[in-house]
C-alpha cells in the first residue's frame, strides 16, 4: 500500500516539475519584434483618401482680383478637370504670381477623420521664366487615430529662378499602428501652372 502511495506522490511530483519547466520555456520566448525605430514602412492601417488641389493666381494687372479654385480628387481619379480649370484661371495672363497647394489625405484604423500632409509652392512668372526663388512650405495635421510627427524633407529639387519650371518634393512622417513616410511632388512652370503632381508612401 505504501508503495502505491509513493508511486502516486512521485507521479504528481514529476507532473509538477514538467509543468513548471514548460511554463518557464513559454515565458522565456522572445516577444514579437517591434518595428525598428526610424523605419519608413507604412502598415496597412494607413491608406490614401485622395488629394485636394488648390491654385490661386495673383495677376500683375491690378484691375484683376486674385482668383482661386480648389478640386478634390478620389484616389486614382483623372486630373484632366484640374488642368482645364488651371488653364481658365490663367487665360490671357502674361505674368503674375501663383500659389499651388496639394493636400494628401491619409485614412487610418477605424475609419476616423483623415490626417493630412500639405505642400504649397508660391512663385512668380512672366510666361518665359520663373522670376523668383520659389517658396516651398509644408505642414501636416493629425487625426484621432493618426499622429503627424513632422516634416522630414522639403526641397525644390530642380529648376527655379531663371528656369521655365521648378520641381519640388515634400515628405512627412505619420504614425498609426505603425509609422510611415507620406510624400508629395509637384512641378510648376513659367506660365503660372501647376503642371503635374503626385503623392504616395515610402
Amino acid at each position: 500500500m505504501w508503495q502505491s502511495v509513493l508511486r502516486i506522490v512521485f507521479a504528481l511530483l514529476i507532473t509538477a516539475v514538467g509543468a513548471s519547466l514548460l511554463i518557464g520555456t513559454v515565458s522565456a520566448e522572445d516577444p514579437v519584434p517591434e518595428q525598428p525605430p526610424g523605419s519608413n514602412r507604412v502598415a496597412s492601417d494607413l491608406y490614401s483618401l485622395g488629394t485636394e488641389v488648390s491654385v490661386t493666381v495673383t495677376y500683375h494687372d491690378s484691375s484683376r482680383p486674385p482668383q482661386t479654385q480648389t478640386w478634390s480628387l478620389a484616389p486614382g481619379a483623372s486630373t484632366s478637370g484640374v488642368q482645364a480649370g488651371i488653364n481658365s484661371l490663367l487665360a490671357s495672363a502674361e505674368s503674375g504670381c501663383s500659389t499651388a497647394k496639394v493636400t494628401e489625405k491619409v485614412g487610418g484604423f477605424g475609419g476616423h477623420g483623415s490626417a493630412k500632409l500639405y505642400s504649397q509652392t508660391w512663385w512668380c512668372w512672366d510666361s518665359r521664366i520663373i522670376t523668383n526663388d520659389p517658396k516651398l512650405s509644408a505642414w501636416g495635421k493629425s487625426s484621432p487615430t493618426i499622429r503627424f510627427k513632422g516634416i522630414t524633407y522639403r526641397v525644390v529639387e530642380r529648376g527655379g529662378k531663371g528656369q521655365n519650371y521648378a520641381d519640388d518634393r515634400v515628405k512627412g512622417k505619420f504614425c498609426g499602428l505603425y509609422c510611415g513616410i507620406v510624400w508629395i511632388t509637384k512641378t510648376v512652370n513659367a506660365n503660372g501652372r501647376l503642371v503635374t503632381w503626385d503623392s504616395g508612401y515610402e
